[in-house]
């Protein structure tokens, strides 16, 4: 009896460390660069140009900070104001582009939002669940990341 409960054991522990997870639909996000009009396919977007925004949320400057200094663009949290000084042509980060970007997937219509900018010629960003405000991965120059139990995870390369 000893035997059989332990054999269970081993199979529910094996099973479980190799259950399939579903990537978020946010990971097709990396073939916009395959098809440019993948995302307008798949995905109601509304795009917010931070550095031009006469205003954004209190949320929206939340996820915009968090951004920044993950990034290490800035140390501290910044107004609107500073941030836009900040990649303004004057600024640090006048190179650059930043943007808050809200897709609904017309698939499943699960939400995410993503800041962004253009360090180099392929986005850098982070996408954030945006009710909570807790972050679901990163975009690293168009390469796309999740998390399963906290350990960050690659998206596949097929669609």
């Amino acid at each position: 009896m000893k035997a059989l409960i332990a054999s269970v054991f081993l199979v529910l522990a094996a099973s479980s460390a190799f259950a399939v997870v579903h990537e978020p639909e946010f990971c097709k996000m990396g073939f916009i660069t395959e098809d440019q009009n993948f995302a307008q396919k798949n995905f109601d977007i509304v795009r917010i140009d931070v550095v031009q925004a006469k205003s954004i949320t209190a949320q929206e400057l939340a996820l915009v900070n968090d951004y920044l200094i993950y990034n290490q663009m800035t140390s501290k949290a910044l107004s609107l104001a500073e941030i836009q000084d900040l990649f303004g042509p004057q600024g640090q980060e006048s190179h650059n582009e930043l943007y808050l970007e809200y897709r609904t997937s017309k698939v499943s219509g699960e939400k995410h939002v993503e800041v962004y900018s253009y360090p180099g010629d392929n986005a850098v960003g982070t996408v954030y669940n945006p009710i909570s405000g807790k972050v679901m991965g990163y975009n690293g120059d168009g390469s796309y990341s999740y998390f399963v139990h906290g350990k960050e995870t690659y998206c596949s390369s097929g669609q």
